[in-house]
């Protein structure tokens, strides 16, 4: 079902929250139709872990009125996190809004999002990333690939774990 209903033409909003198994087969398909639909502004992908994780960060790279990813209570492995640096570097997609509260990202998953994300487009006005493990590295990192973001106009890195004491 899930899988037909991505190649329905003007579809906008997708939401994956429901946390139920699917096998890697079923994902792939999956995500080769999302690839191939043009209409979708906002994803709501809630407790997405492992391998789907991974392919849907890869499979946005050809939505380019994807505007909104709201990511939360899921994990994504630091190839995923690279992907998703990658795509906001590309300026492919015009996200405004990454919301990606306890994903689990961690220093190495920050670290692989800000090296894919050297030069941030100017679309990018909330990057919320709470509750995320985040150290001293992660957090310099972040602020280095956040540098040339002038459109950014709200940053949460509540309840992690750096230190802004030098």
């Amino acid at each position: 079902f899930i899988g037909r209903s991505v190649k329905l033409q003007g579809l906008e909003i997708l939401d994956l929250s429901e946390d139920y198994e699917r096998g890697e087969q079923q994902i792939d398909a999956f995500m080769d139709g999302l690839a191939r639909n043009q209409s979708i502004r906002r994803i709501r992908a809630y407790h997405i872990r492992g391998y789907e994780s991974t392919a849907l960060l890869r499979a946005l790279g050809n939505l380019s009125l994807l505007e909104e990813l709201d990511y939360r209570w899921s994990y994504i492995t630091r190839d995923g996190c690279s992907a998703l640096g990658t795509l906001l570097e590309s300026g492919v997609c015009k996200l405004k809004k990454i919301h990606l509260m306890s994903s689990n990202i961690g220093d190495d998953g920050v670290a692989a999002f800000a090296n894919g994300s050297r030069s941030i487009g100017p679309f990018l006005r909330e990057l919320l990333l709470p509750d995320n493990s985040i150290g001293n590295e992660g957090l310099l990192a972040l602020v280095t690939a956040l540098e040339s973001c002038t459109s950014l106009e709200r940053l949460d890195l509540s309840d992690n774990d750096f230190s802004l004491a030098t």
